[in-house]
C-alpha cells in the first residue's frame, strides 16, 4: 500500500492511503536505527501490511 504522510507522532506516522479516499493508516514504528527520523509530512511512503486481511476494498 502507498500513502502520503499526513501526521507524525513519536510512535509512528499517519498515512492517507492512495486509492482509498476516506482511509487513514497508521505506520507504527517500534524501533529505528540510531539517528534515523520519521518521514516528513507530505512525503509518499510505501509499505506492506503484515496483519491486513486479504479482502478487496471497493
Amino acid at each position: 500500500m502507498t500513502g502520503e504522510v499526513v501526521g507524525r507522532q513519536p510512535f509512528g506516522v499517519f498515512l492517507r492511503i492512495v486509492g482509498v479516499p476516506d482511509a487513514i493508516g497508521l505506520a507504527e514504528i517500534t524501533a529505528m536505527p540510531h539517528g534515523a527520523q520519521l518521514p516528513q509530512l507530505g512525503t509518499t511512503s510505501a509499505a506492506r501490511s503484515l496483519d491486513m486481511p486479504t479482502t478487496t476494498i471497493k
